[in-house]
């Protein structure tokens, strides 16, 4: 058994919303990996998603 997405697609809004409201209100913590760097650290940041080296969402914020 499964769940196809676009099935509930007219939902998303509502979803969004109610998610959004979990994040700021800590019920639902969000891991995300920041690091400064360069447009040329791009392919050695990408290839720490492929090492498992990052936890979370893996994020690049120009210096």
């Amino acid at each position: 058994m499964g769940c196809i997405v676009f099935d509930y697609a007219k939902q998303y809004a509502k979803a969004v919303q109610e998610i959004s409201a979990w994040i700021r209100g800590g019920r639902i913590k969000v891991k995300e990996h920041m690091m400064r760097g360069a447009v040329g650290d791009v392919p050695e940041r990408l290839q720490m998603l492929f090492r498992g080296e990052n936890v979370g969402k893996l994020a690049l914020e120009s210096a």
